[in-house]
């Protein structure tokens, strides 16, 4: 990494960055049931919906992700 990011990413700013991202997002947490929601289906209404579904699909995608690179990087034997 180069001296700017050691200077700017220090221990302390790190810390101040991960408080403040757990601040907001527990905020967000907090006014979610708040604030109305016109969903198509009767699930897409329920609080915190959307980050469910959001990290669900984030997984599966990780998941996709890790079988199409096991399969592709597989050693082909028909080569040689």
């Amino acid at each position: 990494m180069s001296r700017f990011w050691d200077k700017i990413l220090t221990p302390q700013m790190l810390k101040r960055i991960g408080t403040g991202a757990v601040a907001l997002f527990a905020f967000l947490v907090l006014i979610d049931p708040l604030i109305p929601k016109h969903g198509y289906f009767e699930i897409e209404e329920t609080p915190s919906f959307g980050g469910l579904f959001g990290l669900a699909a984030t997984a599966a995608l990780v998941v996709v992700g890790l079988v199409l690179g096991a399969v592709f990087s597989r050693r082909r034997y028909d080569d040689e």
